[in-house]
């Protein structure tokens, strides 16, 4: 009986130390009851990749008295390959709670180039405990989220952590923003990236969003607020570094920004046109063309999709969907389908709709003070569009030069 008794009391002491083997090692022990507790919003600056041009950020928590030091971070499952973007692109992205210790985690974006600075957060011993057990709940759980470069991004994962002790509050020189003009300020070091995303806003572009869905990593150390710390409601503040410090590396996307490469684009347009009206390098001129017009469909194709199909925004009316209609090619494919003896006709009604054509796109250039949406980058492709379309409807098909 002693035996069988002393038997049970040797699995029951092996079961206890294989269950602390295995617990967690971020976590704060149970028991712990020091008050050398420390937690930190930790910001990272841009990095090259497309899903990092908004930055980073995370929460770091510290224990001095278990020698317990994390960064806990909602990152997207994601390595830069091909198959990544794509599943960015169609909002299918997916992002869990992860916990690194706060050297390997400094040391990663070190390798990047890219500098971490750290906010202290106004939180007590008391908070800190409780929001390190839910983020250990998070973290062992091993639940995947929907990350959404708008709606789930990884600053809106810390701000919903830290929802129970602190509250997001709108700068005043913020709210004076619409959505466009912020997208532009955040992404003031990214020219394409800043492109891409307003492109895709449509008439979002013009209000004004929940103020969750425009928090960003560098934002939001000026959105944090509250804490019972002092007793009072505190503003989150630099505790180390400062945002200003984080490089800018200059690079091709600095350089090329989409108002250079679209202000060429326009000059090559003009030019083309000159060509055409002189009779001069036909050959050329239509290699123009036929790329533009391909650009012009698949561009057209692609921001139908993202912003109809894909989950990356939420569904809206998109303007620059009205220029990117692919009527030029549409008139291009029906003239060349037509039979020969009716020719002449066609080509007649087809050099009316190129100037109506044109018309509605230096219509939609003048409306550029009307929505935020509507800026000098993207209105120079419209107003290459309307120079080649003019040149279709005066030079290309006259009867006065030749036809194609």
């Amino acid at each position: 009986m002693t035996d069988a008794k002393t038997l049970l009391l040797h699995i029951a002491l092996l079961m206890s130390l294989r269950a602390s083997a295995t617990a967690t090692a971020n976590a704060l022990p149970t028991d712990s009851c020091g008050t050398a507790l420390r937690a930190q919003l930790v910001v990272v600056s841009p990095g090259d990749r497309l899903y990092q041009q908004l930055g980073h950020c995370a929460l770091r928590l510290q224990s001095e008295e278990h020698g317990l030091d994390y960064c806990f971070t909602f990152e997207a499952d994601a390595d830069g390959t091909m198959a990544d973007y794509m599943r960015f692109f169609a909002g299918r992205c997916r992002a869990r709670w992860v916990a690194v210790p706060t050297a390997q985690y400094a040391a990663d974006y070190s390798h990047e180039q890219r500098t971490l600075t750290a906010y202290t957060l106004p939180l007590t011993d008391g908070q800190i405990r409780q929001l390190w057990q839910r983020l250990d709940e998070a973290v062992t759980s091993g639940q995947t989220l929907p990350f959404n470069f708008i709606d789930s991004n990884c600053a809106q994962g810390v701000a919903q952590m830290l929802s129970p002790y602190m509250s997001l509050r709108e700068p005043q020189w913020m709210a004076a923003m619409d959505n466009a003009r912020l997208a532009r300020h955040a992404l003031s070091h990214a020219p394409w990236m800043q492109f891409l995303v307003v492109t895709l806003m449509g008439t979002e572009a013009d209000g004004h969003w929940p103020l969750v869905r425009r928090t960003t990593p560098g934002l939001l150390p000026q959105m944090l607020t509250g804490g019972q710390a002092s007793g009072q409601a505190t503003t989150v503040r630099a505790s180390v570094g400062s945002e200003a410090d984080a490089p800018i590396r200059p690079g091709l996307h600095t350089y090329l920004t989409p108002t250079f490469v679209f202000s060429l684009l326009l000059l090559l347009c003009a030019s083309a046109t000159v060509l055409d009206w002189r009779g001069r390098c036909r050959r050329l001129t239509r290699s123009l063309d036929t790329l533009l017009l391909a650009a012009q469909a698949v561009a057209f194709m692609l921001l139908t999709w993202l912003t109809q199909v894909s989950g990356i925004f939420a569904t809206a009316p998109n303007l620059y969907l009205l220029p990117l209609l692919p009527v030029p090619l549409l008139l291009v494919v029906m003239r060349r389908l037509s039979p020969r003896r009716d020719r002449t006709a066609v080509t007649a009604t087809t050099r009316r709709a190129f100037r109506i054509y044109t018309l509605a796109l230096l219509l939609f250039v003048a409306a550029t003070p009307l929505s935020s949406q509507l800026d000098l980058s993207h209105q120079l492709v419209t107003a290459s569009l309307a120079v080649r379309s003019l040149s279709y409807s005066l030079f290309i098909y006259s009867p006065n030069t030749f036809s194609t």
